[in-house]
């Protein structure tokens, strides 16, 4: 799949998750869809990255070349490496490995 939107990413992550979701009628405005009833989105809550993280029992590593990049991998498998651009948010970095991790074990799903 190339160009994955934001909504796609989003369900590939909860179905790597094995997260029931579902998308209310202002979901757009939001971002984000219901899991649990409740708006989800890894990439920006860290109480819904961390739930990710330890439910898809993945490890995160920090600071390998910067002080602002983490790394999300899966035991034995390829990791996701991601540099924040601010320079300053060690806990986006770690928030977007995890997130495009579950991304990527959602893909493998299919």
């Amino acid at each position: 799949m190339t160009d994955t939107t934001d909504r796609e990413m989003l369900e590939l992550a909860a179905r790597a998750a094995g997260y029931s979701f579902k998308w209310g009628k202002d979901w757009h405005d939001k971002g984000a869809p219901l899991v649990d009833d409740k708006l989800w989105n890894p990439r920006h809550d860290n109480n819904d990255s961390f739930r990710l993280a330890a439910r898809l029992k993945l490890q995160v590593a920090f600071g390998t070349f910067t002080d602002y990049e983490a790394s999300a991998y899966e035991f034995g498998k390829p990791a996701v490496h991601v540099e924040t651009s601010s320079n300053t948010d060690m806990e986006a970095a770690a928030r977007e490995a995890i997130f495009l991790m579950a991304v990527e074990i959602g893909k493998g799903m299919k």
